[in-house]
């Protein structure tokens, strides 16, 4: 910093602490909030990433829906199919899918609206959890799980960044 370049506008230099006008504290918290949303455009990076949906029979005609990130109505599709209870991969499918959908809508909540975001976080493993139960040898029902694990710590980082910014 060349204070000899360019006049602050505020009525200091660093060379001149004692020169602070009242205000200073005002103009502090507005860098630092400043500072703030710059780092916060730079550091926060949309990761995107790639998943399986599954789509053995009937699952397929809700699959556009996912496709399209319709995840609310693809939610609604799959509930809405007709239960196997015999057809455990079936099921297991199902509830996997429903799960995939709840990850979608969590990530999409998690810088809005936390509330939300923890709900369908919750209930993403929930039928993940489900999914496994059904058909446990299913290797993309444990990816699943740990990358959701993996976005809940994510959103924890999230949630501190702002409680962090709120004071």
């Amino acid at each position: 910093y060349d204070s000899g370049a360019v006049e602050p506008s505020h009525g200091f230099t660093p060379r001149d602490q004692e020169a602070r006008r009242p205000d200073a504290e005002v103009e502090e918290a507005l860098i630092k909030q400043f500072v703030f949303l710059i780092a916060r455009r730079v550091a926060d990076v949309t990761e995107t990433f790639r998943v399986r949906i599954l789509r053995k029979d009937e699952l397929k005609q809700c699959s556009r829906l996912a496709q399209g990130g319709q995840w609310l109505q693809f939610i609604d599709c799959l509930n809405a199919l007709p239960e196997k209870p015999t057809d455990r991969e079936f099921e297991g499918d199902r509830r996997y899918d429903i799960g995939l959908g709840y990850e979608a809508l969590a990530y999409e909540h998690m810088w809005t609206d936390f509330g939300r975001a923890e709900r369908y976080f919750e209930l993403a493993e929930r039928y993940f959890r489900e999914a496994q139960d059904k058909d446990p040898r299913e290797a993309e029902y444990v990816r699943a799980l740990n990358r959701l694990r993996e976005g809940k710590r994510q959103f924890e980082v999230v949630k501190a960044r702002s409680r962090s910014h709120q004071k």
